[in-house]
């Protein structure tokens, strides 16, 4: 898809080397059960990666701008380098040492996980407003590496 048209990437991956700019990997569609897993890998980012992503798998090996994954419902984000600003949607849950992404694959490292984009009215529902325990089954996920 382009940027005039709302329905991205369904399946396969990109690889760039260097720095990708702003709103890389819109929009994009992701299902598991339907074993469809699209993915971005690249050096670093521009500010809102992966907006409106909705089961998209993006790891960044460098620093990314601010404000990724803004809108995000399902989805995963890896910055193994620094975020300039979180978005304050964003719920922090704890430190992992090993991600699984959609398609299986794992990443090992110590990393902040951060749930969201809880401003998406899809997501309000999965904070237990009693517990205030996060469900992660349809909230994006954000890892940045520590």
């Amino acid at each position: 898809g382009d940027r005039g048209f709302w329905k991205g990437m369904q399946n396969g991956i990109i690889r760039v080397k260097g720095k990708i700019g702003d709103e890389a990997l819109t929009w994009v569609s992701g299902s598991k059960p339907a074993k469809r897993f699209p993915t971005l890998i690249c050096g670093g980012a521009g500010s809102f990666l992966g907006i409106h992503s909705h089961g998209g798998t993006i790891i960044v090996e460098g620093d990314c701008n601010r404000c990724i994954g803004a809108d995000q419902v399902r989805g995963t984000i890896v910055v193994k380098g620094k975020v300039s600003r979180i978005l304050p949607s964003y719920v922090k849950i704890g430190e992992v040492k090993e991600i699984e992404l959609m398609n299986g694959d794992k990443i090992t490292g110590k990393f902040h996980e951060y749930s969201g984009d809880h401003s998406v009215a899809k997501n309000h529902s999965k904070i237990d407003k009693k517990t205030g325990q996060i469900s992660n089954s349809s909230n994006g996920r954000l890892f940045v590496q520590i």
